[in-house]
C-alpha cells in the first residue's frame, strides 16, 4: 500500500510515518473483510536497515507494527543456495542452467500452529515448490528412505529399490504417484511416532508385531493348503530347511 500523499506529491518529500498510518488504518478493515469472505491475503514485504544498531539484528520490514500485529503466519523466506543443474558449465553459465534456488523459511510468527520451526524446500523455476523434493527429504530424515553416500534406498511394500542421485530419486517418485503417497504416509508416521510417548511406541510396535504375526501365519496356513501360493523368502527359507523350530511371530 503506498500513501496518496506520496503518490501525489513530489519525489524526495519527507513525510513522517505516512506509510505506517495507512497500513494500520487498512488493516482493520482488510482483516475483517477477509475473515468474512473466508479467504487469505499475502503481503510480501521488503526488509530495511535501521541506523545506529549495536545489538541485535539491524533488519526491520516497512509500513510500521500494524502489519506484525493483524498477520496469522509471518515467514522470513532467504535464499540458501542455487540448486546446481546437472549439465551446467561454471561460473555465470552453470547458474544460467540452475533448475531453482533452496530457501529457508523460518516461522517469526504462527498464530495456527507452532512457531519458530525452521524448514527448507526448493522452488523451481517455472513449477513452485518441488513438494516431491520435500517428501524425499523428509523421509530420509525420519529414516523411511535410507540414504549411504549418493545412493537412496526404499524397502517399504516388500520393495527394495535404490537411486544413484537425489534427482533420480526425485524423478522415480514423480514417476510413480503410488510409492510417493505410501512413501509420504510412512513419513508422516514415524515422525508422529518420534514425538509420541513411550508407552505409545510400545504399544505401536507391539501392533506390529501381531499384525506380522498374523500375516505369517496366514501364508503358512495359505502354504499347507495350497503349495504353488507364493511366499516371502524368509519363510520359504525355513519350510525348505524343515525346521522344527520354525515358529509364528518369533521374537
Amino acid at each position: 500500500l503506498t500513501p496518496l500523499s506520496e503518490i501525489e506529491g513530489e519525489i524526495g518529500l519527507f513525510q513522517v510515518g505516512a506509510h505506517a498510518r495507512l497500513m494500520s488504518q487498512a488493516l482493520r478493515k482488510i482483516a475483517s473483510n477477509a475473515y468474512k469472505a473466508d479467504c487469505t491475503i499475502v503481503f510480501l514485504n521488503q526488509l530495511r536497515q535501521k541506523v545506529g544498531v549495536i545489538y541485535g539484528s539491524p533488519e526491520v520490514t516497512t509500513g510500521g507494527n500494524a502489519l506484525k500485529f493483524y498477520s496469522s503466519v509471518r515467514m522470513d523466506i532467504r535464499r540458501t543456495e542455487v540448486i546446481r543443474g546437472e549439465n551446467a558449465g561454471t561460473g555465470a553459465a552453470r547458474d544460467a542452467t540452475s533448475p531453482g534456488i533452496r530457501v529457508r523459511v523460518k516461522m517469526v510468527k504462527n498464530k495456527v500452529a507452532f512457531p519458530y520451526r525452521i524448514a527448507e524446500l526448493d522452488i523451481l523455476f517455472g513449477k513452485g515448490i518441488d513438494s516431491v523434493g520435500a517428501v524425499l527429504q523428509a523421509a530420509v530424515e525420519n529414516k523411511v528412505v535410507e540414504r549411504r553416500g549418493a545412493w537412496y534406498t526404499y524397502g517399504g511394500q516388500n520393495n527394495n529399490l535404490s537411486w544413484q542421485g537425489k534427482e533420480k530419486a526425485i524423478e522415480a517418485l514423480r514417476a510413480d504417484e503410488d510409492m510417493c503417497e505410501a512413501i509420504t504416509q510412512e513419513t508422516i508416521a514415524a515422525a508422529t511416532l518420534a514425538k509420541a510417548p513411550p508407552e505409545v511406541v510400545e504399544k505401536v510396535e507391539a501392533d506390529r508385531a501381531a499384525a506380522a504375526a498374523a500375516a505369517g501365519a496366514a501364508a503358512l496356513e495359505a502354504a499347507e493348503a495350497d503349495e504353488d501360493v507364493a511366499l516371502p523368502p524368509e519363510l520359504k527359507d525355513e519350510l525348505n530347511a524343515d525346521d522344527d523350530e520354525v515358529l509364528l511371530g518369533k521374537e
